[in-house]
């Protein structure tokens, strides 16, 4: 392999790098960073924005790691168009930069959904560190805040930003994450703890139009409702693939991968969230995990190499946290021909405990104010084993009482984390 061009800034890019020294110690490798910054962790954005770490806390290793690994890294150079077929990228300084493997692991620029009113300012992504820098500036200077989202990344990042004390409103589809995964007296009784912390949460009834004369100041829903906002903030975006327009790469929202996440250019592979396979379909809550993109990174430079590395998602949680309050994804919550959820809600305690099912084996759960719990049902998926369902909650709960005792277990005290990150 002579030449390896890693596009992006995400977790993934330096996966990718890690896998192929230690494939290959000789060959070239050229990082281009879109927004002028080091690959980071997007599962940090929320921790930064409500100001419980520092910046530099959310990049995946310092300059060193890249000058060691012996990686051009190219952080002010803007895309202006590439040639496929020659294999060559070209930038708006004229500078053209060859390629014999392509990694896609982000794309140049935000794409909005198509709302009237996108394009004003004070409208960001959720997806660039530069995007989330210019909001840690705004927030003191601002009120409310509006976030679209259905996704678990988006409630997170709600819950940082009413820390601030800010008015949060998140406006969700009629598939969003909580009402895909909670029943609906479960569901208001959820919304309603997030009021109390000052979001609100409305479902299925979408967004239409950002108002404002240059600045967002307002945001009309479907049926007709505005709401003062100061910033707007959208989680979910399609990938900026126009500079492929007209090329033979298969794509629509994102680039068609095969189970190595090679496109259907052979040169070309496609990871992160610009990578769409049928083969490795995965819950979409956990693409901002360095775990996920470690795994994806290992199977696709495997395939570069000639390997075929089987592509095995990583059991991780997800947190979100207040006084009172936790709640715990873990592994596969996707339902699906084959999958059954076993629910579980006590409204007087507040606990509640979602099981996904796939052939007599827990593949994944969600717990609520369940925190002793969590990893325990991580240890349960991970192992993979086919369990007797029907008394398994009442004994595995037991054995997490027990294993967490600080008699039982004198180096463990109460404030000790459960979950393995």
């Amino acid at each position: 392999m002579n030449k390896i061009v890693i596009w992006g800034s995400t977790a993934a890019s330096v996966s990718v790098i890690e896998q192929i020294r230690a494939h290959d110690k000789q060959c070239a490798v050229t990082l281009i960073a879109f927004d002028g910054h080091h690959p980071y962790r997007r599962d940090l954005f929320a921790p930064l924005l409500a100001k419980e770490i520092a910046l530099d806390k959310v990049f995946m290793k310092s300059r060193e790691f890249f000058e060691w690994n012996n990686v051009e890294v190219v952080l002010d150079k803007k895309i202006s168009r590439i040639n496929i077929k020659r294999k060559i990228i070209f930038t708006e300084d004229k500078e053209q930069i060859d390629y014999e493997v392509l990694v896609i692991a982000d794309t140049p620029e935000n794409r909005f959904p198509p709302i009237k009113g996108a394009t004003k300012t004070r409208v960001f992504g959720y997806k660039k560190l530069k995007d989330i820098e210019q909001i840690t500036k705004e927030l003191p200077l601002v009120n409310a805040v509006t976030i679209h989202s259905d996704r678990f990344a988006g409630l997170q990042a709600a819950a940082a930003i009413a820390g601030r004390k800010k008015e949060v409103l998140v406006i969700a589809s009629e598939n969003n994450f909580i009402s895909e995964h909670f029943e609906e007296d479960a569901a208001q009784w959820l919304v309603g703890r997030f009021e109390e912390i000052g979001v609100r949460i409305i479902r299925g009834n979408p967004l239409t139009e950002i108002l404002g004369d240059g600045d967002a100041k307002a945001v009309r829903l479907k049926s007709g409702k505005v709401f003062a906002t100061d910033i707007v903030i959208f989680v979910e975006m399609d990938e900026d693939l126009r500079l492929f327009s007209g090329s033979e790469l298969q794509m629509a929202s994102q680039i068609y991968v095969d189970r190595s996440f090679r496109s259907n250019i052979k040169s070309i592979f496609a990871l992160d969230l610009v990578g769409l396979s049928q083969e490795t379909a995965l819950d979409i809550n956990l693409v901002n995990e360095p775990a996920l993109l470690e795994a994806q990174a290992k199977t696709a430079v495997g395939a570069i190499y000639g390997q075929d590395v089987p592509f095995h998602v990583p059991v991780v949680p997800q947190t979100l946290k207040w006084e009172g309050f936790d709640l715990t994804v873990i592994g596969q919550t996707v339902r699906g021909e084959g999958v059954e959820v076993r629910q579980t809600f006590d409204r007087e305690t507040g606990k509640y405990r979602a099981l996904y099912i796939k052939g007599n084996r827990v593949v994944g759960a969600i717990l609520v104010n369940e925190d002793s719990q969590a990893r325990t049902w991580k240890e349960e998926i991970e192992r993979g084993e086919s369990i007797d369902i029907g008394g398994a909650s009442e004994e595995r709960e037991h054995t997490a009482v027990e294993a967490h005792n600080p008699e039982n277990n004198p180096s463990e005290g109460i404030s000790t984390e459960l979950i393995d990150h």
